[in-house]
């Protein structure tokens, strides 16, 4: 079974042979890998076409010490990087929108920086583009501050700048979709620690429908709807999913794994990212006792889970090891589904 083909029979319950297993790291990090990381990559290969990144740079020009990206934000850049402290909100004040324009999709793929779709490397692989965020590029533009005193304002001006990020954001995957891709990942962080940065009245009546466009676009050319959010964002799942997401990479320890398999296994698939700080937290044993305990309660509905294990140089090559091996060794289907640690 090809890795593509894995990914797909997981979002889809159509039994996997395994959990199939996605390689996370920054470009930063992987300029670090000795011989051993870079084994460990071989030894346990990704089902991804390229390693899944959280953090792109931003396209746009390099002033000096600043960089100003495509929308019109000035950002810090300290050493030329070109993800750094926001300086400059493009629209922290309204009165500048009815000037304001986005700019080309074509300026995205003509820019080196840009987000590139999983087009290269292996293709018996599952690839998974970016699609960008309503969200987070709302608080780009307006600035934090100004846009949860929006909210509570209810102001109309949102509707406009939602709009226009929307558009842009339906050209970007209609770009995409020559790409072959198998999936486009949607980001936005929409919850703090212990609850949502915006009340659910704004998220549906704002958000949601913003939401169905971009994922009924996305179907549209017969590919997964991929949906990334941090924070206590438990109340908005249900809503998401029902809008057509495929896949939630959310963080399954803070909303809370119990909960998450009694609403949604075996209707959505879940992406369990493993990163450093968990690593290093849980320990070697910890680590096996988790994972296994994610496996057994997710995945056993003819699929529905996907590993993602964050490859990082500041973690013990033996602590990645055991999180590698432990999706290999019991990931293995048919899972054993237990919950509370019994078998029902």
């Amino acid at each position: 079974m090809t890795g593509r083909e894995r990914v797909h029979r997981a979002i889809r319950f159509q039994d996997p042979d395994r959990v199939p297993l996605a390689h996370s790291y920054s470009l930063e990090h992987e300029q670090k890998f000795d011989d051993e990381l870079l084994g460990l990559l071989e030894e346990f290969p990704s089902d991804f076409a390229q390693p899944i990144r959280h953090v792109f740079p931003q396209p746009g020009r390099l002033e000096g010490d600043r960089f100003v990206d495509l929308w019109g934000c000035v950002w810090r850049a300290p050493d030329g990087k070109r993800t750094g402290e926001i300086l400059e909100h493009s629209l922290s004040d309204w009165r500048r929108l009815s000037d304001f324009l986005p700019p080309e999709v074509e300026e995205y793929f003509s820019c080196d920086a840009s987000p590139r779709p999983a087009v290269e490397g292996d293709p018996a692989k599952y690839r998974l583009g970016y699609g960008g965020s309503v969200l987070q590029r709302m608080i780009t533009l307006r600035g934090y501050d100004n846009l949860m005193e929006d909210f509570v304002e209810r102001r109309e001006e949102l509707v406009w700048l939602r709009d226009l990020i929307v558009q842009f954001n339906l050209q970007y995957i209609d770009r995409l979709a020559f790409a072959d891709l198998d999936g486009i990942e949607i980001a936005d962080d929409w919850g703090r620690q212990d609850r949502m940065i915006a009340d659910a009245e704004v998220f549906r009546k704002l958000f949601l429908p913003a939401y169905q466009q971009i994922f009924e676009r996305i179907t549209s050319y017969e590919m997964h709807v991929h949906f990334r959010s941090r924070g206590a964002v438990g109340p908005i799942l249900s809503d998401l999913a029902d809008s057509g997401v495929d896949v939630f990479d959310v963080q399954l320890d803070l909303i809370g794994v119990e909960p998450l398999a009694e609403e949604f296994a075996g209707r959505v698939c879940f992406r369990a990212d493993v990163g450093s700080e968990q690593i290093l937290q849980w320990k070697l044993d910890g680590v096996r006792k988790r994972l296994l305990e994610l496996i057994q309660v997710f995945a056993p509905c003819h699929g529905g889970l996907i590993g993602c294990v964050e490859i990082s140089s500041d973690v013990p090559s033996e602590d990645v090891r055991a999180v590698l091996e432990e999706f290999y060794t019991h990931g293995r289907y048919p899972v054993e589904h237990t919950r509370n640690g019994k078998s029902p």
